[in-house]
């Protein structure tokens, strides 16, 4: 990065929502603490490796849109490809789905034939976390052959009953990966927010959505000529959000989706409410057991009555 441009368009180049980090990215954070009791990417890796190399091992690498399960894929292959459990490193060969499906038209049938014409190696699909609430997920399941655990989002209450806090474990891992980036941009957190409240603000309304801090932080930047990130341009962020998510949500689901204005246990599998999960309307968490709740900015309209 060219050190001459503004600390606020080096911060701004560093906060890019889209981007997914290797491990050995300075930027990178290990969110397992948060993230719930299971850790998806040991867990593929022992499997993976102790499966029979004439028998291909399947599995589906699923979780809500830009919650870091591309750095995660990253990261399991970084674990394949060195040496472990007494063998040799795994030659990983990393393709994107998008080549050969429309993820967003993702169907049963389109998966099935996929993961039944896929070579013989050992295999692991990332699919729409949508699929994995349909009823017919036991049809996929049956081809596959183990559960298969999604990555949940980070979360930010230490468990589904407590409240959130600035000091809990969550909300530390938010503005850890906000402060990595503000150091590779040459600069820091005092310099880069007018307050801690102000991070601490796009930290709660993320809602443990790693991409979303990522898009208010650029949206903020865009909101001024330097730093410092100021509460009022952190608020137009997560406003120009708000209201494109009003204009996304049915009018028939509001009423749906009040109910999860509190932490709830379960949600129904029916169609409407797989397509709250996928369009990020609702949030899954898990602290051992799973929970779902609202995205918070949804609770920022006025429209939102819970």
């Amino acid at each position: 990065m060219t050190t001459d441009l503004p600390a606020i368009t080096r911060l701004y180049q560093l906060c890019e929502p889209l981007e997914s980090l290797h491990p050995g990215d300075p930027r990178w954070v290990d969110f397992d603490p948060v993230r719930g009791d299971e850790n998806v990417v040991a867990l593929y890796a022992r499997s993976l490796r102790r499966a029979a190399a004439d028998r291909p091992d399947f599995k589906l690498f699923t979780g809500h849109r830009g919650v870091g399960k591309t750095s995660e894929l990253f990261r399991l292959q970084n674990i394949l490809e060195a040496p472990g459990d007494g063998q040799p490193g795994f030659v990983v060969v990393y393709c994107d789905v998008g080549d050969r499906l429309d993820v967003n038209d993702l169907d049963f049938p389109d998966l099935l034939v996929f993961v039944l014409a896929s070579p013989k190696v050992h295999t692991v699909y990332t699919v729409p976390i949508s699929l994995i609430y349909s009823p017919r997920f036991g049809q996929l399941q049956q081809a596959v052959g183990e559960h298969n655990v999604p990555l949940s989002m980070i979360r930010l209450r230490p468990g589904w009953n407590a409240d959130i806090s600035d000091d809990s474990p969550g909300m530390a891992k938010m503005r850890e990966m906000v402060e990595r980036r503000c150091c590779e941009a040459g600069t820091s957190l005092d310099a880069a927010f007018d307050g801690l409240a102000t991070l601490n603000h796009l930290c709660r309304m993320s809602g443990g959505h790693p991409r979303h801090l990522m898009m208010f932080l650029q949206a903020a930047c865009n909101e001024l000529d330097d730093l410092p990130i100021t509460r009022t341009a952190a608020e137009k962020a997560v406003r120009k959000y708000a209201n494109a998510l009003l204009r996304e949500v049915p009018d028939a689901d509001w009423d749906k989706l009040a109910v999860f204005a509190t932490p709830q246990r379960d949600i129904p599998k029916d169609e409407p409410h797989q397509q709250m999960l996928f369009l990020l309307f609702v949030f899954e968490y898990m602290d051992g057991d799973i929970w779902y709740e609202i995205n918070p900015v949804l609770r920022t309209l006025e429209r939102f009555r819970p």
